[in-house]
């Protein structure tokens, strides 16, 4: 059976607000608007449910991502809507796991912005490329932050401080400012 065949299509919208609120591009209230419109141009769609989250796209660990996953589990939907894929998951091994475990439940995945079709091969390997760019997009930004983190401070700010990073490094020595963030008003 195809959502075709369906005379009602019960719709779970899921959103994700990331955790950097500094570069949101994607407001709850954005993707729920852009969501609602497209399940308005869909023939015999209807929201069944919405669930959103503001955490990382980084793991699974998602309290109304595994709520949207249950009521498929639970049969309660046709279909999981998002509005970009990297809003689902931005780690590649968990969205494969996901879209799995959705096509095992006869949920269909769409997104709201990117044109796929996960019934077809070409479908399934255009989705996979876009959640390898999510990934790509959040490791990047990660390297990006620790090298910013562990540049030299600004004149007249004293020495690096210290910062976690994702992979083991050399100690950086502590100076005089208190926080990575605090070589902004430095100098």
């Amino acid at each position: 059976m195809t959502l075709d065949d369906l005379d009602t299509v019960r719709v779970v919208v899921y959103m994700r607000r990331s955790t950097d609120d500094e570069h949101q591009p994607y407001s709850i209230e954005a993707q729920d608007e852009r969501l609602k419109s497209y399940v308005e141009s869909q023939p015999g769609w209807h929201v069944a449910m919405r669930f959103s989250d503001d955490a990382s796209g980084a793991t699974t660990e998602r309290d109304d991502l595994q709520r949207a996953l249950a009521a498929a589990r639970a049969g309660l939907i046709d279909v999981l809507l998002v509005y970009r894929v990297d809003r689902f998951s931005r780690n590649l091994r968990d969205m494969v796991t996901l879209l799995d475990e959705l096509d095992q439940c006869g949920v269909v995945f769409r997104s709201a912005t990117e044109p796929f079709d996960t019934s077809t091969p070409m479908g399934r390997m255009l989705v996979q490329m876009l959640g390898m760019f999510a990934q790509f997009e959040r490791d990047t930004i990660i390297d990006r932050v620790i090298k910013a983190w562990n540049a030299k401070p600004p004149k007249g700010c004293g020495k690096a401080v210290a910062v976690p990073s994702a992979t083991p490094s050399p100690t950086t020595p502590t100076g005089s400012c208190p926080t990575p963030t605090s070589h902004r008003s430095c100098g």
